[in-house]
């Protein structure tokens, strides 16, 4: 099975491929922990994304319970009930209201491979759920394997922050690994470990945002990113038609 890495917002031809959005700082670290909030009070329920601010706006107005959360460029979007931090957003858990998420990286980047065989959604937070997922799901399923070619790592930061970069590299040892049942398959290169995508997560260009002080960036975010939760689910993209929305991937 082929892993591909890609940076940016975008991967090139990927009809044929299984394709992970990787958005360490924050977006895909909030909605691990936002739909792990939301299942207590709405196990069923989507997140709803919007790559554009009126977009957004113009769903409120139409359904006025939905909680806007999101972040332009990292700062919080006026008329948006939250921002992109997953610590202040955890003050206000379980959610029990629909919601929906714009965000500059991850959501944008969704939407630019909606024709692959499949879109997940990831942080270091749920990478190994989402691995063992995606293998037990779709690679080791005769049928569903016939529908696509390789995998491909999406990380999202395109300004030189390693973040996402470095959570793409651990979940390629961890596919390598799982697919492999724990034969050597890195051609001489040792895969990262959780360890080192972690300390790379915190030496990031990125991360220093989350050191400035600054009321958009707390700190606290930094360590949500870090943590790899056991109980975080695999959260795929459904598209339909205009309508895009993340959930649980049950199966």
């Amino acid at each position: 099975m082929n892993i591909r890495i890609h940076q940016g917002h975008e991967a090139g031809d990927v009809s044929r491929s299984i394709v992970v959005v990787i958005d360490v700082l924050r977006a895909f670290t909030l909605t691990s922990y936002l739909y792990q909030s939301m299942q207590v009070s709405r196990p069923l329920q989507r997140i709803k994304l919007v790559a554009d601010v009126d977009e957004a706006l113009d769903y409120k107005v139409q359904y006025p319970e939905t909680l806007l959360i999101g972040e332009v460029d990292g700062f919080p979007i006026p008329g948006f009930d939250f921002g992109n931090s997953p610590y202040y957003l955890s003050q206000a858990f379980p959610i029990n209201q629909p919601c929906l998420l714009r965000t500059t990286n991850g959501v944008v980047s969704v939407m630019n491979v909606r024709h692959s065989s499949a879109v997940f959604a990831a942080a270091l937070v749920n990478a190994k759920t989402t691995v063992n997922h995606i293998v037990q799901k779709y690679c080791q399923d005769p049928i569903m394997r016939q529908a696509f070619d390789d995998i491909v790592l999406l990380a999202t930061d395109r300004h030189g922050s390693d973040e996402d970069l470095a959570c793409s590299e651990y979940m390629k040892g961890l596919f390598l690994d799982v697919l492999n049942q724990g034969r050597n398959s890195h051609a001489g290169n040792k895969p990262l470990s959780l360890e080192l995508a972690q300390q790379r997560v915190l030496n990031s260009e990125n991360a220093k945002k989350f050191r400035s002080g600054h009321t958009a960036f707390p700190q606290q975010d930094v360590q949500w990113a870090l943590k790899e939760n056991p109980a975080s689910l695999a959260l795929k993209v459904l598209y339909q038609k205009q309508h895009v929305y993340l959930e649980r991937d049950d199966g």
